[in-house]
């Protein structure tokens, strides 16, 4: 049925299905015609950006296109179309400065054209320039370039291999992840309050040693209580008072002791929050209006706000959680080891394999959180673009065009979302599977040491 359409149409669904499966907006409707007669066959337009700025630095129309054979473009004001056949040798440089962006396409005998836009096109500008390079590679090698749905990166659209994580154009600066010990960067913040926060890792302690009083209490209220009266002899309720009123005591000063800690530890990271975005702001104050240039209002506002805000959850309760937790585990462990060390080590035993499944899923976590920083930044962009400039969208009649790109970058927000949910979702079931598994074990363990101990004793 495709083949017998006309060639033009035929090309034309067919550009439109890889536009979609490549996660890439189809040509403007001002462009596709015009670009639509200059396509060979076979030919399609896996990316481009739109050239809005003349060699004066006025705003015009242009566009550059990246194909499978060639690059194509059309600079702002020239009527014709250049285009320059891929081949080996052929490199497309990127700069920006003060707010204008810059392609330069060059060979080894020099430069051979060279385009400049606002910085608002500097997204797909990126995208174009990974496009060419891998083109390039595909031609070099022989092999296509293939992507699946997820293969692009969050922030910049920039095309991934596939199997790759991490865009080499984002992480340029950061080739490899930062260390744990860059924590330890926050102590100058945190220095201020130690003696707050000593006294709430104190109080930590204190909670996590009241809530294990209730397995002390609930032994003997067992053995002294429980099981006498199974064997026909009276309750002692003076005993039951006591041991009952130990663990309601221990109940409530756990209570307090952990409305404490919880109280004094978010009343420090809300401080420590605030002196990091004073910090912070103050720094950005401090740098040139190049840099300035080079960035985006949202992920500026992202690195003052948002990041922030993590950092504080972080310190008022995850960090504290995960003290909570290592103690917990911990003082178990001693106990259980004090009661009997066998049944020690079969409680303990899913903890290694618990330990092992945090270190494969935890750099696939730890990408995915980071995408969603970057992608939510995306979002704020749009948003810092639009809402303050309003009076100019409206007056050159751009709300739909601003629409658009706002459905992109949720788009790509929920995309990410769902990415790192499928890994998230399949990882927390699987520790409370495990956790049940352990249980069972115990339960296993404790009935057969039970039979042996009733044989022996028949004997």
């Amino acid at each position: 049925m495709l083949a017998a359409l006309p060639l033009r149409y035929t090309r034309m669904m067919t550009q439109i299905a890889q536009n979609v499966a490549g996660n890439q907006p189809v040509l403007p409707s001002r462009w596709a015609a015009e670009v639509e007669s200059l396509l060979m066959a076979g030919e399609t337009t896996p990316a481009w950006v739109e050239i809005d700025l003349d060699t004066r630095l006025h705003f015009a129309d242009g566009l550059v296109i990246v194909t499978e054979k060639r690059l194509l473009a059309r600079p702002p004001g020239a009527a014709q179309w250049s285009d320059w056949p891929l081949r080996a040798g052929l490199k497309l440089n990127h700069a920006d400065h003060a707010g204008v962006g810059t392609l330069e396409l060059v060979d080894a005998q020099g430069r051979l054209a060279c385009w400049r836009y606002t910085l608002g096109n500097n997204l797909a500008a990126l995208r174009v320039i990974t496009e060419f390079d891998l083109q390039l590679k595909s031609l070099a090698t022989g092999r296509p370039v293939e992507r699946s749905l997820e293969d692009f990166c969050p922030k910049c659209k920039a095309p991934l291999e596939p199997g790759v994580d991490e865009c080499p154009i984002c992480t340029l600066e950061t080739s490899t992840p930062p260390s744990t010990w860059t924590l330890f960067r926050l102590w100058r913040f945190a220095k201020p309050y130690k003696w707050q926060l000593l006294a709430g890792f104190l109080l930590a302690l204190a909670s996590t040693a009241a809530t294990l009083v209730a397995p002390y209490l609930t032994m003997p209220l067992m053995d002294n209580v429980l099981i006498p009266f199974q064997n026909g002899k009276p309750i002692d309720w003076d005993l039951v008072m006591l041991y009952l009123g130990g663990l309601l005591g221990s109940s409530v000063f756990a209570w307090l002791l952990g409305w404490l800690r919880g109280y004094i530890l978010a009343l420090v990271s809300e401080r420590i929050g605030r002196d990091l975005r004073t910090a912070t702001y103050e720094h950005l104050l401090g740098l040139s209006l190049e840099y300035f240039g080079g960035k985006r209002t949202g992920d500026l506002m992202a690195r003052i706000g948002s990041e922030t805000d993590r950092i504080n959850v972080f310190l008022s309760l995850h960090l504290l959680d995960f003290a909570t937790d290592v103690l917990m585990i911990g003082m178990t462990a001693l106990i259980l080891f004090s009661i009997n060390h066998w049944l020690a080590i079969v409680t303990l035993l899913p903890l290694p394999f618990i330990a092992w499944m945090i270190h494969v899923v935890r750099d696939k976590l730890r990408t995915g959180f980071e995408k969603v920083d970057r992608v939510w930044a995306e979002v704020t962009n749009v948003l810092a673009d639009t809402i303050p400039g309003i009076r100019v969208v409206k007056a050159f009649a751009q709300e739909k065009r601003e629409a658009e790109r706002f459905h992109e970058a949720n788009r790509h927000n929920l995309a990410i979302n769902d990415r790192l949910n499928k890994t998230w979702s399949l990882f927390s079931p699987t520790v409370t599977l495990l956790t049940e598994i352990g249980l069972l074990v115990v339960w296993a363990f404790g009935i057969w040491q039970i039979s042996r101990a009733t044989s022996r004793s028949a004997c």
